[in-house]
């Protein structure tokens, strides 16, 4: 097997066994397993092809969400690869394991002198860039632009909202607003630098997942009255957290993502002991919206949350044009 990973930092221990399993038509030759062999276990459904020529067991790929397979992408194309890869874009923030929302699978891999897409699957495309060598490093054996960079490329060419979602996450890891903002000023005329920008300076490290993230772009662009994040109540002894919270009213919303009940764990017991922390807010006397990832898109959500916070926006003197869908 290839073994890639020069550490398990950002590698959550499903996507690092995958991709340590990755293996190519020559070690399986090797081995001698030869073409007709690997079409024998492919067919059985024991080998998954991830690209022409490289190959990971099934019980390996199986248990893997989404992401983390585009993850493993990236692994495959850099052992095909002519020469070592540097990563960038969306491809870099998935080596770096930063939260991403409705992005595509495609590679994004630094090329000086070469711009464009290769066909394949997924497609790689090709950016005629060249980083200097301080705005680079390597993750999990692979090279990519540094944190700092990937969420700097990153925010010029996502849409607002997933670039929030992703920043928010930057900022959890450590990366300062100053240090993007100083580096997003040295490129000035770069397409997407006002974008992002604004971006930046919305990001918030309080915010804990892209639910949350999302829910409170989208609460600014309704007009809403700006939300307290995490806020911290004792109740019985114990430590609640809403997402977000207008204290001197009472009033609290959490949003849950549906990747919460899709992780290890019973997805009843987590059901269950979120009905516990509903009915624990409300003998505090606060008065708790749960909102779900599918209602973030459903048009009637603007309706709901200007229902619940009519306090607040009464006292912000907001009233006026809320209400309207």
């Amino acid at each position: 097997m290839h073994t890639l990973l020069e550490s398990t930092t950002y590698y959550p221990k499903r996507l690092a066994k995958a991709v340590d399993e990755l293996t190519t038509s020559t070690e399986l030759a090797s081995r001698g397993l030869l073409a007709h062999d690997v079409r024998l276990a492919r067919e059985s459904g024991q080998l998954i092809r991830i690209r022409r020529g490289v190959y990971v067991s099934a019980d390996a790929y199986a248990p893997l969400r989404p992401w983390d397979r585009s993850v493993v992408s990236i692994h495959a194309h850099a052992l095909t690869a002519a020469a070592p890869p540097i990563y960038c874009f969306t491809s870099a923030a998935r080596i770096w394991q930063l939260d991403l929302y409705r992005v595509d699978s495609a590679i994004h891999v630094a090329r000086p002198r070469r711009r464009g897409r290769d066909q394949g699957t997924p497609v790689t495309v090709n950016h005629s860039l060249r980083y200097p060598d301080r705005r680079l490093a390597t993750v999990n054996g692979l090279r990519t632009t540094d944190l700092l960079q990937t969420a700097a490329d990153c925010a010029r060419v996502l849409p607002m909202s997933a670039a929030v979602v992703l920043l928010d996450s930057v900022l959890r890891r450590g990366v300062s607003r100053q240090q993007l903002r100083d580096l997003l000023e040295k490129s000035p005329k770069a397409r997407g630098v006002r974008r992002a920008a604004f971006a930046v300076d919305f990001a918030d490290r309080r915010s804990e997942s892209p639910a949350e993230s999302r829910l409170r772009l989208l609460m600014h662009e309704f007009g809403l009255p700006a939300p307290v994040l995490q806020r911290e109540y004792l109740i019985n002894g114990s430590v609640y957290r809403p997402d977000f919270a207008w204290p001197e009213f009472g009033l609290v919303v959490e949003v849950h993502g549906d990747g919460k009940y899709a992780l290890d764990g019973s997805v009843e017991s987590k059901v269950l002991a979120e009905r516990k922390r509903e009915a624990a807010l409300m003998e505090a006397g606060l008065k708790p919206l749960n909102l779900w990832w599918k209602d973030l898109d459903d048009p009637r959500l603007k309706d709901r949350l200007v229902a619940h916070l009519q306090p607040a926006i009464r006292a912000a003197g907001r009233t006026a044009g809320l209400a309207a869908s």
